[in-house]
């Protein structure tokens, strides 16, 4: 048996410090370009993640499936709901200007390199 961690398993452990989880959601929403499909993937292992050590399973599971129900939601709507979705992980949502996000990318390609690098590509 192999003693390295599944890509899951990594992912979640990587995922349940909420500051490496805020800079996965925004990292997730910049090089993606609001992908709905992969924005609500993130989201969900966010939820995983961070949900184990705040909600019982059958909370997180409602949660999750809460979160599929606001990805189909339109209008600013969206945007009050996303934010009461994200407090019950610890997380809010924020804007910055541009210039303060171009900083962020030299450090985001830091960030992917960090998760890469501690990512196994396969388990056994």
């Amino acid at each position: 048996m192999s003693s390295s961690l599944s890509y899951h398993s990594h992912l979640m452990e990587f995922l349940s410090d909420p500051q490496l989880a805020a800079a996965y959601l925004e990292d997730v929403l910049q090089d993606n370009e609001g992908e709905p499909r992969l924005l609500g993937l993130a989201l969900n292992q966010v939820a995983e993640a961070l949900g184990a050590s705040r909600l019982s399973p059958i909370e997180i599971k409602h949660h999750q499936q809460q979160l599929e129900l606001l990805l189909q939601c339109q209008g600013s709507d969206v945007l009050i709901e996303l934010e009461q979705w994200l407090k019950v992980l610890g997380l809010e949502l924020s804007i910055t200007s541009l210039e303060i996000n171009s900083e962020n990318q030299k450090n985001s390609s830091t960030f992917n390199s960090t998760l890469i690098e501690k990512t196994p590509i396969y388990s056994s």
